[in-house]
């Protein structure tokens, strides 16, 4: 693998429950070298980017059995200029996950995922759960009830009486 550096960084979407398949990553072969907060000055860093679609992000990297070969990931949480936002050890030898509120939609972020020692680099499967703006419906005085969406913006339309609003099966409307 060559994204060893944020210019070869690899693209991945910023959406509810995105995984790279398992064991699809490693890195093996990379000779990246950054001196991020919790990583110390390790060589072997592998580089992701996404565009933020909502303000949060959990991002997951587990190993061992059919996740992958590698142990003791770190993860570090960049921004479009390369500021450190976040950066985590392993949580367990073979699961390391970094949760952050705070992106501002629209905005390019990075992701470095590096071993606490070289020795332990191998494949790895990467999760990365962009989340979802939250979506309301409210009434107004009248009765009507309008969609109103989180952060991205605001829409209104008023459901028409012959359309049924159901979640998780039970008819709301």
């Amino acid at each position: 693998m060559t994204n060893d550096h944020p210019i070869g960084s690899i693209q991945i979407p910023h959406i509810p429950n995105y995984s790279s398949g398992e064991a699809a990553l490693d890195n093996l072969g990379t000779v990246g070298i950054h001196n991020l907060s919790c990583f110390g000055i390790y060589a072997g860093d592998s580089w992701f980017n996404f565009t933020a679609t909502s303000q949060s992000v959990a991002i997951k990297v587990q190993s061992g059995n059919t996740f992958g070969t590698g142990t003791s990931f770190m993860i570090a949480l960049l921004d479009q200029n390369l500021n450190e936002i976040s950066c985590v050890l392993p949580t367990t030898n073979k699961l390391t996950e970094l949760n952050f509120d705070g992106l501002n939609i629209g905005d390019t972020y990075y992701i470095a995922v590096s071993n606490q020692a070289g020795s332990n680099r191998g494949s790895f499967t990467l999760s990365v759960d962009g989340g979802s703006e939250s979506c309301t419906w409210t009434c107004d005085e009248s009765g009507n009830m309008y969609y109103v969406a989180g952060k991205i913006g605001i829409a209104t339309s008023t459901i028409p009486e012959n359309v049924s609003l159901a979640v998780g099966g039970n008819v709301l409307v």
